[in-house]
């Protein structure tokens, strides 16, 4: 028996899950639902979302429509895929019960968290923010609310202190694949069953903003290092210096007593430091603005040697 299904999502993590769906045997994505194109980078060209890109590749309709709520003909158009499931993941709105109520069996998400904690828009980020040491994929049955679905299975994995958001979407696209195609070997079987969340243990996430990104230096090494990993992405954890910008791209932390004032820079060709309250981060990547990347011999031999000593 051939599954028919629609494919909702729109950033690399649902692309890596749409890649994986369209290699299972008895899995047909019928359609792909994706956020708009969006303006992308300094010139803002307009650039369309990876499973967009991908679906198109493998002649998959497409639709991508700015309001799900009260559109009809979108509603019609899913409804005519006849699809047995809806497939979801970081797709970013809440769907309406007329849209839930298409699939022959029932609408899936897969969310990046072990729920009931860090529903919401950005799990990954909250993870690593947080410096868990665990996190994973949960497969649920959707409902109306945000994240709120009975659950079908949770699958986990350790979260390496280096990780960042990168490295982790990696290992979390890996677990997606594995949970998805257990989904429907259950299904077949006959064992699928669905367990409510306990709701008052839930903890919520929000979208991040650009100035989400901004570090203070009187806070701890954890937290700093916390936002550097997980805001490698975007927008990057940076700070200011004489009205210029420059993004911590990569970094590791030393937790020690010390008596430096927070934010004190130290800065050799081999080496450079920033102070904290409980220890200094050891930046190994920085990107001044309006520069690339480089390592920090490189930054120094720049611009960098003036940061010597200085307060940031």
């Amino acid at each position: 028996m051939s599954y028919k299904v629609v494919f909702m999502g729109t950033p690399d993590i649902a692309d890596g899950v749409l890649e994986k769906l369209l290699t299972i045997f008895d899995v047909e994505v019928v359609g792909v639902v994706s956020q708009p194109d969006k303006p992308v980078g300094r010139k803002q060209i307009l650039t369309s979302p990876p499973t967009k890109i991908r679906a198109l590749e493998n002649n998959i309709p497409v639709f991508q429509p700015d309001k799900i709520k009260k559109n009809s003909q979108f509603l019609s158009d899913i409804e005519a895929l006849k699809p047995d499931f809806f497939i979801v993941i970081a797709y970013g709105k809440i769907l309406p019960t007329k849209l839930l109520d298409i699939p022959k069996y029932f609408p899936i998400n897969i969310h990046a968290s072990i729920l009931p904690k860090y529903r919401g828009a950005s799990p990954i980020q909250e993870c690593l923010k947080n410096r868990d040491l665990k996190t994973g994929v949960s497969i649920m049955k959707m409902d109306e609310g945000m994240d709120t679905g009975d659950i079908i299975s949770i699958h986990e994995i350790d979260v390496d202190p280096k990780d960042n958001y990168q490295t982790l979407e990696k290992k979390l696209i890996t677990l997606s694949n594995i949970a998805i195609e257990q989904f429907f070997s259950s299904f077949k079987n006959y064992e699928v069953s669905f367990t409510p969340q306990n709701h008052s243990e839930a903890t919520y996430t929000k979208i991040v903003a650009k100035t989400d990104g901004l570090i203070s230096f009187n806070n701890s090494i954890s937290e700093i290092i916390g936002k550097i990993r997980g805001f490698s992405l975007w927008p990057k954890a940076f700070f200011f210096y004489e009205n210029m910008q420059y993004l911590i791209i990569n970094a590791d932390s030393v937790v020690e007593n010390h008596s430096k004032e927070c934010g004190l820079v130290e800065i050799t060709k081999n080496e450079m430091r920033i102070y904290a309250k409980d220890g200094y981060i050891l930046v190994t990547e920085i990107q001044p603005q309006a520069k690339n990347s480089m390592d920090i011999k490189s930054f120094y031999n720049g611009i960098g040697k003036n940061l010597h000593n200085k307060i940031i």
